[in-house]
């Protein structure tokens, strides 16, 4: 068997990638939802004061990401650079699994020649939400799973241990994947065939963040209500919606993928295929898979859907099918070695492989270019450079409105300078964003202060603006999206229309209106 790595394809394969994914970004694609910039405001805000408060998600992308932006503080740049590493990682990370599965060279090329395309590496791997850090994580973890089972080697077994810790501190999933570790664990010592104080490691580890996490939670807030804000949003919107819930599973997500990407289909077949002569083999794949239906059974039972692209919930399992995908690949073009049309078969073959990947990537970057609220093309991050280079010319802060909308926070991201724009309501961004439009279904409506602090217009915009207001906080510019506020600031005596944008307007605050010099 040819074990020699492909390392020079390789190579080339990966400067692929990150040509694609600086085109990407180039081309203007920026985010896939508001995720992506409330978490980096998140994690821009790391202090040693908030390092462990709770909150809603776990705490790897504030304490990493939050980390990096110490060093390299650009709120925009800087979460884009984390998450391209990352996804450029997790292509190496399917060649080590494929390398672990399958013998011939060509296997590990085919995959990473499908990863680089594949949407669930590729945007999340471009846009930077937290999902690639969890899809790494839990990838490693599988194949450091994979070499225990065939090994036997304690330490792989607790590095998968580790990644799997890691993964669970990026998203509440991977807590799953911890249980169903922790039960084959136990009925391997049950059955002697585990050392109790491999089994005490490796538990610990499976245990350690939920343990932590939950007692964080409770000692922060006096209760665990922020462990299910994703249910409060999703009753908050649809209601007890079951119908609308089956279709957004993961399990119903993986079907969706495998229509999306027929070819799938090979690396189910060719998973069957090597799984029955393979013991090793057919456990690592019932400690991989059965999460799937477990944690869609629990996020049905408890309603917590993510509607935040769903379907990122079902992309652990597409990319670990990437290796057998790509083995059945090469499996069927060895098989066309004799045929007189080889090269037209082997062509169809790469078109109908890596075809449908390609025009699902560009589906989805062109889709998130339009805000889904106004339908217009996005230009936060326009508006915010042109913010920021205004305000290096006048001085003071900008005023942008946060009422009703959530892609202000695009805005404070894409201006590199959030802490130079005040918003028009008196809450913090992420607050505002958390319960925008939720704020009827979520626990904060039992707060009437902090429902009026989410609805405010502390500037009074409304009516043309508040002088002494804008006085107080130095604002030089304006921002707003609500039509009211556009009507009244067109007529407003303190402000000048400077330019509009796609779905927001930008006023110049006169300087008289502030008793200062012009610039």
């Amino acid at each position: 068997m040819n074990r020699t790595f492909p390392t020079r394809a390789i190579a080339l394969i990966l400067g692929g990638a990150v040509l694609l994914q600086l085109g990407l970004l180039l081309s203007g694609f920026y985010r896939l939802e508001a995720d992506e910039s409330a978490r980096s405001l998140m994690a821009w805000e790391l202090s040693w004061r908030n390092a462990l408060e709770p909150w809603i998600w776990p705490p790897f992308y504030k304490l990493v990401v939050g980390g990096f932006l110490r060093l390299y503080p650009d709120v925009f740049v800087a979460p884009r650079l984390l998450i391209g590493i990352a996804g450029l990682a997790m292509v190496l990370v399917l060649v080590a699994l494929s390398r672990a599965l399958f013998a011939p060279a060509a296997v590990a090329v085919v995959t990473a020649a499908l990863a680089v395309l594949l949407p669930d590496r590729l945007i999340f791997g471009t846009t930077p939400m937290s999902d690639m850090y969890y899809l790494l994580a839990q990838g490693g973890g599988a194949l450091l799973l994979l070499h225990w089972l065939r090994s036997g080697r304690t330490a792989a077994l607790l590095w998968s241990c580790l990644l799997v810790l890691v993964a669970q501190t990026v998203r509440y999933e991977a807590m799953f994947f911890g249980v169903v570790l922790g039960l084959y664990l136990t009925w391997l010592l049950a059955r002697r065939e585990l050392g109790l104080g491999t089994y005490v490691a490796a538990g610990g580890i499976l245990a350690a963040f939920p343990v932590l996490w939950v007692l964080d939670s409770f000692l922060w807030f006096g209760s665990l209500e922020n462990l299910g804000i994703t249910s409060q949003q999703y009753l908050a919107m649809y209601g007890h919606n079951h119908a609308n819930a089956l279709r957004n599973l993961p399990l119903t997500q993986f079907l969706r993928s495998l229509a999306y990407n027929p070819l799938l289909l090979l690396g189910l077949w060719m998973m069957w295929r090597q799984a029955r002569g393979d013991a090793a083999l057919r456990r690592w794949l019932w400690l991989v898979w059965l999460p799937l239906p477990v944690i869609s059974a629990v996020t049905f039972a408890s309603l917590s859907i993510t509607m935040a692209a769903s379907w990122r919930q079902a992309s652990l399992w597409v990319l670990l099918l990437l290796p057998f995908e790509a083995a059945a690949l090469t499996h069927i073009a060895a098989r066309l070695r004799g045929f007189a049309w080889r090269r037209w078969a082997l062509g169809a073959l790469a078109l109908a492989a890596l075809g449908p990947l390609v025009l699902r990537d560009l589906r989805i970057a062109d889709r998130a270019r339009f805000s889904w609220e106004t339908g217009e093309v996005r230009a936060e991050r326009a508006i915010g450079l042109h913010l920021r280079d205004e305000l290096d010319r006048l001085g003071g802060q900008a005023l942008v409105d946060a009422k009703g909308q959530i892609d202000f926070l695009d805005v404070l991201t894409g201006s590199t300078v959030p802490e130079r724009i005040v918003l028009s309501v008196d809450a913090p961004a992420q607050e505002v964003a958390l319960a925008m439009p939720f704020t009827d279904g979520l626990p904060e409506a039992r707060d009437p202060e902090k429902v009026l602090r989410y609805q405010s217009d502390r500037f009074a915009l409304a009516a043309g603006g508040d002088a002494e207001a804008l006085r107080r906080r130095d604002i030089r510019l304006i921002l707003v999206r609500a039509p009211a506020y556009v009507a009244a600031l067109d007529h407003s005596p303190l402000v000048v229309r400077e330019q509009a944008f796609p779905g927001w307007v930008l006023y110049r605050v006169r300087p008289e209106a502030l008793h200062v010099a012009g610039p």
